[in-house]
């Protein structure tokens, strides 16, 4: 009887402590919402009506300040790795909160400042490039990232399954961010959001701070990982990547090259989603509308790849990715069909899926947990700057074709070549993979 008592506690002791990493993590990854651009896009018009800034330059400062955010994100992957997640973590959340309270105070600080020494609009320039390299960089990139790892690290047989999980939640918060930001704005001035939601952060901050602090086998739980031949092997064994070193794995860009061509073509469409559908004899209210659909499919989607990540089925799901990909990219070509737009709602959604999942999971699967900050930092970093890319590319497309089909084309031939890099990519060395 003691025995069993003993092994009831453990295992009650054990689901409430996934239960608290489930919610810390999928916390860390939607409060990032406030430096997205779906929280930032409700309060566009609110900042340049303030700033008097007209939408152009307001354009660019977004661009260079995601762009930085980007950079930032490249370095602060290895340092935690150096400092370990839990410390990394609750240092990112201070920051955070700071962050929130210094934009919430901006007004405050040119009246009482630097309205001594400079012109409103000069200062805004440089307030709101400051503001949102930092908010991108934080709220887009190392929130995200830190919760993403907080489930590799605890959850390493389900680990897809629960970031499926995740992934649904996550994907209901988008489509509520910007009606919540608009809520919080209510009549006031767009500093007053930053300002309410810092004190949102405090009680986030003080109470991850307090479960680190408490559960203190957060710290002292040692960390493990299996090699091929099943041999356990101490963490403290395991060599450390550099960059340089990471960049030259023919594993890692076997995962990269699906999702840095999932951010190309999902950024660049989002954004000329509406003229892309009139270019293909279809309504602009129809493009809109897809959306809907593409998010459900989103969600099961990542259910399906989740299965297959937590099997180890991760050459297989990158090149279903891929197929998708190449079929969604045709179907959009035909979106005034019905075939065609059943293709690109089924295949890209399936495809934003399979990104949500393995941007997280596939990771942990061939890298080891010493080296997981920097993958992800390096991977967060690629994939945004590709993203970018893909939205001046589609613009230069048809500017210059006067379509977008002809990048289309060039990026179906890429993706034919990206495949048969996979299916012949299949081994690395111990450090990084087991085979592929």
């Amino acid at each position: 009887m003691k025995n069993v008592g003993h092994f009831c506690v453990n295992s009650m002791w054990k689901i409430l402590d996934r239960s608290i990493i489930f919610v810390l993590a999928f916390t860390l990854i939607a409060f990032g919402f406030p430096g997205q651009s779906v929280g930032i896009c409700a309060l566009t018009d609110k900042i340049i009506f303030s700033t008097e800034l007209s939408r152009d330059i307001f354009s660019v400062i977004y661009a260079c300040a995601t762009m930085t955010g980007c950079f930032l994100v490249l370095f602060s992957g290895k340092l935690i790795d150096r400092f370990g997640l839990w410390r990394s973590t609750s240092f990112i959340l201070v920051v955070w909160t700071l962050l929130l309270i210094l934009v919430g105070r901006g007004d405050s600080f040119y009246a009482a400042i630097f309205s001594h020494f400079c012109t409103k609009k000069f200062y805004f320039v440089i307030f709101l490039y400051l503001s949102l390299s930092l908010l991108r960089f934080l709220g887009q990139n190392m929130l995200p990232v830190v919760g993403r790892m907080h489930i590799v690290v605890n959850f390493d047989k389900k680990s897809g399954l629960v970031m499926s999980f995740i992934g649904a939640f996550v994907s209901l918060l988008t489509g509520l961010a910007p009606r919540v930001m608009h809520f919080l704005s209510g009549n006031d001035t767009w500093y007053m959001v930053y300002e309410r939601l810092a004190m949102a952060s405090v009680i986030l901050t003080v109470g991850y701070m307090s479960f680190v602090i408490i559960h203190k086998k957060c710290f002292s739980r040692k960390v493990v990982i299996k090699s091929s031949n099943n041999d356990v092997l101490d963490i403290s064994n395991e060599r450390v990547l550099t960059r340089k070193e990471l960049m030259k794995k023919s594993i890692f860009w076997c995962i990269m090259f699906p999702l840095c061509l999932n951010s190309f073509i999902g950024s660049g469409t989002t954004v000329h989603i509406v003229d892309i559908f009139r270019s293909a004899g279809e309504s602009g209210k129809i493009a809109i509308n897809s959306y809907l659909y593409l998010s459900a499919v989103t969600v099961i989607a990542s259910f399906m790849f989740g299965n297959l990540a937590d099997k180890g089925r991760i050459k297989e799901s990158m090149i279903i990715m891929l197929f998708c990909q190449f079929f969604g990219l045709i179907g959009l070509e035909h979106a005034n069909k019905l075939c065609g737009f059943l293709a690109y709602v089924v295949c890209i959604g399936a495809s934003w899926g399979g990104y949500a999942i393995f941007m997280a999971v596939a990771w942990i699967k061939f890298f080891s947990k010493a080296n997981l900050g920097l993958v992800f930092g390096v991977a967060q970093f690629l994939s945004s700057v590709v993203g970018s890319l893909g939205v001046i590319l589609m613009s230069r497309s048809k500017t210059m074709f006067e379509s977008y089909f002809v990048l289309f084309h060039a990026i179906e031939f890429i993706i034919i070549g990206a495949i048969c890099f996979v299916v012949c990519r299949m081994k690395t060395d111990l450090h990084s993979a087991k085979n592929f």
